[in-house]
């Protein structure tokens, strides 16, 4: 319902979480009942689905982590702005047995991700062909790397590294733009591979100076969740089982099994990865940043040998970068 903030009692946001575990994933995602679910609303939507069971529904970690953590925030802020006490505070919730357990997300196997990485090279478009293997050998988060700039690109122990800012001037529009980065430690710098100065993609990507790498995307209103989706496409298009199982994100774990695969220090992976210290004890004493014999490590370990990277060779960045995106739906390919 909808009341005063201080009329509620702890019964009603568990009545809430029992009533969310109906709610059909296509209410907010797009899918073939979407426009209808919307049509209906929420709350007929979830009655139905709780008589029927007509459509999947969410997730636990989704309940917890998105809908229960936005009405959280709602409250601490209007609790924060007005002399109001939280009718919340000091409950704790009941989550529903029966809710959908979270799924596991799965790395693509080489076969799957040469497919992957052939169609988007085969589609003229440069965060298409590039944003795949450089998620998987940068092992960083998707979603910072369309924030690239060429000036961003240097050489450290003699091989070739990126540095992302958490704001970055965007020349051709004279603004400043926030990365979505989640932590400090995720804008500690990264090694590329060679690969990518062997195909000419370094030498290209520094020539754009203050210009962004993957500038079309820069002309979409949310750079990361686009080269997130367009990711998922492509890996739908490359036989990936989707669902949340084989995604975007999952290119990130691949190069994490990768680095384990060739025997790379756990410690070398984690600020690769850009990950903080799991805990208080392992950060006494650590490097803040990679050292020489890392750097090189990780600019030359070994490739899997299932995927054929020669087929980075010889592209024309520059024409791929320039490539504007065509209108509409891309046509389903058939079974």
């Amino acid at each position: 319902g909808d009341r005063p903030l201080d009329c509620y009692v702890p019964m009603d946001i568990q009545q809430y979480v029992n009533e969310l575990q109906y709610l059909p994933v296509q209410y907010n995602r797009k899918g073939d009942d979407h426009e209808m679910l919307r049509a209906l609303g929420a709350r007929t939507a979830v009655d139905i689905n709780k008589r029927d069971r007509s459509w999947e529904t969410l997730g636990i970690k989704t309940m917890q982590d998105g809908y229960f953590q936005l009405v959280k925030a709602i409250i601490s802020t209007a609790t924060g702005l007005h002399r109001l006490r939280d009718p919340f505070a000091g409950y704790t919730i009941r989550w529903p047995d029966d809710a959908k357990p979270s799924v596991k997300r799965e790395t693509l196997d080489h076969g799957k991700l040469n497919v992957v990485f052939k169609l988007g090279v085969a589609s003229g478009y440069l965060d298409d062909a590039m944003m795949g293997p450089l998620c998987l050998l940068s092992t960083r988060r998707i979603g910072i790397l369309p924030y690239i700039r060429g000036c961003d690109i240097d050489v450290k122990h003699g091989v070739d590294i990126i540095r992302v800012n958490g704001i970055v001037y965007d020349d051709a529009r004279k603004i400043y733009k926030v990365v979505p980065y989640k932590t400090g430690d995720s804008l500690r710098f990264f090694v590329l591979h060679d690969l990518f100065r062997r195909c000419g993609f370094v030498d290209w990507a520094r020539a754009q100076g203050e210009g962004f790498v993957f500038r079309m995307l820069q002309n979409c209103k949310d750079p990361a969740d686009t080269a997130s989706k367009r990711m998922n496409r492509l890996m739908r298009q490359g036989g990936a089982a989707g669902m949340n199982i084989e995604v975007a994100h999952s290119l990130r774990h691949g190069g994490k099994d990768m680095l384990v695969e060739e025997e790379v220090a756990s410690d070398t992976a984690r600020l690769q990865m850009g990950h903080q210290p799991s805990d208080d004890h392992a950060g006494y004493g650590a490097r803040v940043e990679l050292n020489r014999k890392q750097c090189r490590e990780l600019a030359h370990f070994e490739l899997p040998a299932e995927i054929e990277w020669s087929m980075f060779d010889g592209l024309d960045f520059d024409a791929m970068a320039k490539q504007p995106r065509k209108m509409g739906r891309p046509k389903r390919i058939p079974d």
